[in-house]
């Protein structure tokens, strides 16, 4: 079990924090696994409220799209995170043993959209509004999770002066051995780059959630979030001492970070101007053609269509036809009239008096 002593001596605060919550059976349940645990629930809570009670898409598959996703982005966090630090495992078991830690966050945001992206063209779903609310989602698990890393005394930064700023954090250095992670008595000042992309993301999710109640086009929230997370998680990486390395040492997220902050910036822009000229178009045809029935108008409709039926079907016999007694007298009077009729039409000749 490992004690980590965390201090911020410029706000005067200092903890001292275990790894370990608690062991069950034996088995060490680490406060890193509870709180990423707790930041999937909350994720979940919100992925499902704005698809299923918002967007009306079917409960199952949204069930199904949650029950799929988060183990395949966690094996690819896993994966993605194995394959830029090869250097650090001896062996394969070493590899997949989760619980020694290790997991990118880069990896579950490829392999969940590549989940979600083969689940949506299977079952027909609609798959760019689906990943828009999936990345608002993915943003509240970021800032609940990254608390994880404070926990185990990880993902922290270094840069000249470090030494003067009042944020300051102080921290036994950890080393990897023989599948370990141990401390090693040298204390180091640090900058806190969990809580500055804890901090980043909730700033973004504050944003952006303004936007997608009025987004202009499917698509636009989840390319809102990639260029958002990706230029802060760039500038925050370059801080950091603990990245994962490219194929040649360097460090691979800054430059994905960067990368997906000017891609997504790009595409988000040529989204933005496509709805645009959508909107422009529109509002050129209504002019000319009158306003185009929405789906609200065409639901008023119906229902106006279904009062007025329901209204003929209240209309009794009482009200428009006449009871049975008057039609019966009505029938008798008929055969009498056509007798008067009859002695009407008979002249004075027809009679053979002189």
């Amino acid at each position: 079990m490992i004690k980590n002593i965390i201090g911020f001596p410029g706000l005067g605060i200092e903890f001292s924090v275990n790894e370990t919550a608690f062991t069950l059976f034996g088995i060490e349940v680490q406060w890193y696994g509870i709180i990423l645990t707790a930041g999937i629930i909350c994720a979940f809570l919100l992925f499902y409220r704005l698809t299923v009670k918002v967007e009306k898409i079917p409960e199952d598959h949204i069930l199904n799209i949650s029950l799929i996703t988060v183990p395949v982005a966690i094996i690819g966090a896993r994966i993605t995170y194995v394959l830029t630090n090869l250097s650090d495992y001896d062996s394969f078991w070493d590899a997949v043993n989760i619980r020694n830690g290790g997991i990118a966050v880069y990896g579950s945001i490829i392999f969940g959209l590549l989940s979600i992206f083969t689940y949506c063209r299977i079952k027909k779903q609609p798959f760019l509004k689906i990943i828009d609310i999936a990345a608002l989602a993915m943003m509240v698990g970021q800032i609940i999770g990254r608390w994880g890393n404070f926990m185990n005394g990880e993902a922290y930064g270094d840069s000249a002066n470090i030494a003067k700023l009042p944020w300051r954090m102080t921290i036994q250095e950890k080393k990897l051995i023989e599948g370990q992670w141990v401390n090693y008595g040298k204390e180091i000042v640090a900058h806190p780059t969990f809580l500055y992309e804890s901090l980043w993301n909730l700033i973004g999710f504050i944003v952006i959630s303004r936007f997608y109640k009025n987004k202009k086009k499917d698509g636009q929230i989840v390319l809102m979030y990639l260029a958002w997370y990706g230029l802060g998680r760039g500038f925050i990486e370059i801080l950091r001492t603990d990245s994962c390395g490219g194929l040649f040492g360097e460090k691979i997220f800054v430059y994905l970070g960067f990368g997906s902050f000017i891609v997504c910036t790009a595409f988000l822009v040529w989204l933005l101007k496509k709805a645009k000229k959508d909107e422009d178009e529109l509002k050129a045809y209504e002019s000319v053609y009158g306003m185009i029935p929405s789906a609200d108008t065409n639901a008023k409709s119906t229902n106006t269509e279904g009062s007025v039926e329901e209204a003929d079907d209240d209309i009794t016999p009482d009200e428009d036809l006449p009871d049975e007694d008057m039609t019966d007298e009505l029938n008798e009077l008929e055969p009498m009239d056509e007798e008067n009729d009859t002695d009407e039409d008979i002249s004075p000749k027809d009679d053979g008096k002189g």
